[in-house]
């Protein structure tokens, strides 16, 4: 399947660089006045190197001091998203869904931050010949039912993915009926798509 895969990527990629221009400033945190705190960019700069270099517990640190902050939240929720497009420019799904998984997290309200993150597991699995982990099979699902309790009608990508996962979980009746939803919606652009979509429907056909 992974032929097909690489032509998913780049629309899959696009949405995602749209999301991540898009979402900037959705944090809701009020500022508390406490003690004098770092400036934002610096803390956002130390947050964004100790997610390059994986150093998560790190990162969470560094944001739990300045927390409180809006001022300092809004940066660092600007600075990671830049960081994570720019891995996404340079095919670093990984990096890119360790940003997106930090912003998750701290930034629970921001919807476009959650498909993000969707998408950037959906690469990182359509780039693997390999069955996708239960780890990461789980953080998708969990992903999807969670876009579809806050939105009265997700992005067809979504169920682009939950086709994928369904294939990827041997459940052909949901693999259909989600490929059937997201063809419902789908206007045939990119029609970079089409092949990737014809060959799901050519498997769940056949099985």
């Amino acid at each position: 399947m992974r032929h097909r895969e690489r032509r998913t990527t780049g629309h899959i990629g696009a949405i995602v660089l749209a999301l991540l221009i898009g979402a900037v400033g959705c944090s809701s945190t009020p500022e508390t006045t406490s003690a004098v705190k770092p400036e934002p960019e610096a803390v956002a700069a130390e947050i964004v190197n100790h997610l390059k270099a994986g150093k998560t517990t790190s990162a969470e640190q560094a944001f739990a001091a300045v927390a409180s902050s809006q001022r300092h939240r809004d940066v660092i929720y600007a600075r990671v998203y830049h960081g994570a497009g720019n891995d996404y420019a340079h095919s670093k799904y990984d990096a890119a869904g360790v940003s997106l998984r930090f912003l998750a997290n701290h930034y629970p309200e921001a919807i476009a931050v959650r498909e993000a993150l969707l998408y950037s597991l959906f690469l990182q699995r359509v780039a693997q010949e390999a069955p996708p982990s239960p780890a990461a099979t789980r953080e998708m699902q969990a992903l999807l039912n969670d876009l579809r309790s806050r939105e009265r009608q997700p992005p067809a990508g979504v169920d682009l993915v939950s086709a994928q996962l369904a294939v990827d979980a041997g459940r052909i009746g949901e693999a259909r009926d989600s490929l059937a939803a997201f063809r419902s919606r789908w206007n045939g652009s990119p029609a970079v798509l089409l092949p990737y979509v014809t060959e799901i429907e050519r498997y769940v056909a056949s099985h």
